[in-house]
């Protein structure tokens, strides 16, 4: 539900932009002015305040774009001083609308993300962002980088971090991601390698996550450690977890029962032959059941300490 309204001429003008989503309203405004060839676009800062996700940070952006020849311009998209997008590009109208460009960006926080999932409301990092335009209006091609720095995703419940020192995703413009990054988890360094294509009609993937000493849990109840060699692949819509995962130390002790855990819907409780029912597999996950071929084995220093 959007309310357009505009006022002035083709050398200067204005448009204001009203909406609603979720049942709230989100406004903003557009200030156009054209001197000789160039036009000047300006975003004034936008208001949305959403119900669930409160007062989010204003976007505003400016657009300048000159025609001689060649139709060119710059874009500046700003959603806080810390965080901002720049761009530059130029369509050439005489061979075919061909396409020349850039995209950078540099983000020093996730505010935007912890506005929306709360659950990231911790998740501390950077991220810069470098990416080019070619080919044809009617046929863009894409391609450059984008790097993860200093993410640190705490998970308080497990009294453990996950901290990624690096995540590069990088592209040539051919359809292949490329994935690479490193980090530890707890004091265990992990390592990440993989690819990805988006090009053809079904997405694949395969991701390999590779580990040594890594504490999953260190709370009064448990203590895991891990080394985890695997694979994680998507191929004709189906996600496969491949690998091994050895686990050298662990300690259990389980200090009080206060609840128990509801059996999984996928779990067929026999009471007699005659009554033996298949129950359906879930098919809630969007990417489609996930299967498993994972090999457990364990150290000499897992215990195990509770009630039976």
């Amino acid at each position: 539900n959007v309310q357009l309204s505009s006022k002035g001429t083709l050398q200067k003008g204005s448009m204001s932009i009203n909406g609603f989503i979720d049942g709230h309203q989100i406004s903003s405004a557009l200030v156009v002015k054209q001197e000789k060839d160039t036009l000047f676009v300006n975003l004034k800062p936008s208001q949305w305040t959403h119900p669930k996700w409160g007062k989010l940070p204003p976007l505003e952006g400016e657009l300048t774009m000159k025609h001689d020849k060649l139709l060119y311009g710059t874009v500046t998209l700003s959603l806080s001083k810390e965080n901002q997008f720049r761009g530059t590009f130029d369509i050439n109208p005489d061979d075919h609308f061909a396409l020349n460009g850039k995209l950078s960006s540099e983000l020093n926080n996730f505010n935007l993300i912890s506005k929306i999932y709360p659950e990231f409301n911790q998740v501390k990092g950077k991220a810069s962002i470098d990416l080019f335009l070619g080919g044809h209006l009617h046929q863009p091609k894409i391609w450059g980088k984008s790097r993860l720095t200093s993410l640190s995703l705490p998970f308080a419940d497990l009294k453990t971090t996950l901290q990624i020192q690096q995540l590069d995703l990088s592209s040539e413009g051919d359809g292949l991601l490329l994935i690479e990054g490193k980090g530890d988890m707890g004091s265990g360094p992990i390592q990440v390698k993989g690819k990805a294509r988006f090009d053809q009609e079904s997405p694949t993937l395969s991701l390999s996550v590779s580990g040594e000493n890594c504490v999953l849990a260190r709370t009064p109840e448990y203590l895991l450690v891990v080394n985890p060699e695997l694979t994680l692949t998507y191929e004709n819509g189906v996600p496969f977890l491949s690998g091994d995962v050895f686990i050298p130390e662990a300690k259990v002790e389980i200090q009080e029962i206060s609840d128990y855990v509801a059996v999984s819907n996928d779990v067929v409780v026999v009471q007699s032959k005659q009554n033996l029912e298949e129950k359906p597999v879930s098919t809630q996950n969007p990417l489609g059941a996930l299967k498993t071929r994972v090999n457990l084995s364990l150290g000499n220093k897992v215990h195990f300490k509770g009630y039976g």
